[in-house]
């Protein structure tokens, strides 16, 4: 049925059953590989689902607004973050190094030039299972990454707008302010001046 296929709706769009599956999957995965074990239980894996269904639902949200704005996350923004390799996401890879404790982007690099270059008839199959499961984290890792910068960039054009509107409001009410005490100043000149001929 047609309710079968979604798993809710975010502003009148669709979250697939599909995909919602593939992303729980992806996430088990990366759990598992963050762990060193192979399953997990009922508890945690229905936590997972929980917070997959809340990770599409926010993705979506944000997504309707940052196609509103224009606003994707370039490669090179990307990588500046990665080079900078301050962000919380990038000390839960495994990419890190066993002296500062810290994310290394040199790490990753060779990772990536590494796997970019595998070559099943030089390197063991189990070495191979390994690369692939790592790999798959990093771009699990990377993804949500993503996703945290392009939400980053929306926040900060937010807090841009109600700055923006509360400066606007600020410089409305000083003129209505000084427009009334500018008429007040009038009127009261104009009924002296009158109380003046009056008595006169």
């Amino acid at each position: 049925s047609q309710n079968s296929q979604t798993v809710g709706k975010v502003n009148g769009t669709k979250i697939d059953v599909q995909e919602f599956q593939k992303q729980v999957e992806e996430y088990t995965q990366a759990v598992n590989f963050a762990r060193g074990t192979n399953s997990l239980t009922e508890e945690e894996n229905a936590q997972i689902k929980d917070e997959v269904r809340n990770t599409l639902v926010t993705n979506a949200l944000i997504g309707e607004e940052a196609a509103k704005l224009g606003l994707t996350v370039s490669t090179a923004e990307l990588q500046a973050v990665i080079n900078e390799g301050t962000n919380p996401m990038l000390a839960q890879s495994p990419f890190v190094s066993e002296t500062t404790g810290k994310f290394d982007r040199d790490i990753l690099m060779k990772f990536l030039a590494d796997y970019a270059n595998l070559d099943p008839e030089v390197m063991p199959a189990e070495y191979i299972e390994y690369y692939h499961q790592l790999y798959n984290y990093w771009k699990f890792l990377e993804n949500n990454l993503i996703s945290s910068i392009l939400n980053s960039l929306l926040n900060f054009i937010l807090r841009r707008s109600i700055l923006r509107i509360s400066l606007i409001s600020n410089f409305f009410s000083y003129l209505v302010s000084s427009f009334l005490d500018s008429f007040s100043y009038i009127i009261s000149s104009r009924c002296l001046a009158f109380i003046f001929c009056i008595v006169d």
